[in-house]
């Protein structure tokens, strides 16, 4: 269902996707005055039902529950500020999840691709990004921002479900972020990283990196960066792929651009590491 319906009136929604079959046994009962309150009966008031009301609708039985519940966690964990459904935070623990937030970012690295969509659909609007952000976005005022639609902001609050689920595993101890075991969120800090553990970090990255290549990105990518034997020409690699020489190019760009954006350690950090372990060096 298109959640920009979540307080229109059941009887006015024309789509419900993902949750037609039960939304429409659902608005049958709502047609013939089993449950709701009429024809201004909302989206949001029927996802309160309790399971005593719902049993008043002929034939809904177990199937129809499993498929409202599971409609009604997908709402509930999208449309809520902080931290989602299951996670039984108090006030000041999600003020602790706030300040956690302010010292990560998101590694782009491991998001699904819509996801990364969505982010680039939020900096397009003028919308934070950072973690800290992401953790109190609302569905109901993103669906007021024009030019965003269904598929980025489900992306987007898909997103915030996993930081929200990933820093509060952090703050029980279960998840250790400034050791880089988070695969959804990173340290903003990278003080005491030693050359070997950036080198296995920037190894990891590529290694993930290249898993998720094409067939011919992967033959461009290691043949350019000198994985091979010796780093071949655009037009040895175009040559063998039957490609031309600038699409290569083309090609090669988009694939350093893209490793260099999605990578867990910035071109800054780095620079810092190696710098505070040459002083370590010198001292």
């Amino acid at each position: 269902m298109n959640i920009q319906y979540f307080d229109m009136p059941l009887l006015e929604v024309e789509s419900f996707n993902g949750h037609r079959k039960v939304m429409q046994r659902l608005a049958f009962g709502v047609r013939e005055g089993y449950i709701g309150r009429g024809q201004e009966t909302t989206v949001a008031e029927i996802l309160e039902l309790e399971e005593s009301e719902l049993r008043k609708i002929p034939y809904f039985g177990t199937k129809y529950f499993e498929l409202f519940s599971k409609m009604k966690d997908d709402f509930e964990s999208s449309t809520s500020i902080g931290p989602h459904k299951g996670e039984n935070l108090e006030c000041e623990d999600f003020d602790e999840l706030y300040n956690l937030s302010l010292r990560v970012y998101l590694n782009l690295m491991n998001l699904e691709e819509g996801d990364l969509k969505a982010l680039k659909k939020l900096e397009s609007k003028g919308l934070g990004t950072s973690v800290s952000s992401l953790i109190t976005l609302n569905q109901k005022e993103l669906v007021q921002v024009d030019g965003i639609g269904e598929a980025a902001i489900s992306g987007a609050l898909n997103i915030k479900k996993l930081c929200v689920s990933e820093l509060v595993k952090a703050l029980r101890g279960e998840v250790d972020l400034e050791g880089f075991k988070s695969s959804v969120l990173l340290p903003s800090k990278v003080d005491g990283l030693t050359i070997e553990a950036l080198d296995s970090l920037l190894i990891e990255d590529l290694d993930a990196f290249i898993k998720n290549l094409s067939s011919n990105e992967e033959f461009i990518f290691v043949r350019r960066w000198g994985f091979t034997e010796e780093k071949e020409t655009l037009q040895e690699i175009g040559n063998c792929l039957n490609l031309t020489r600038e699409r290569v190019r083309q090609i090669e760009k988009g694939l350093k651009d893209k490793f260099r954006s999605e990578k867990r350690l910035t071109g800054g950090m780095i620079a810092s590491i190696v710098e505070s372990n040459m002083r370590c060096l010198s001292t």
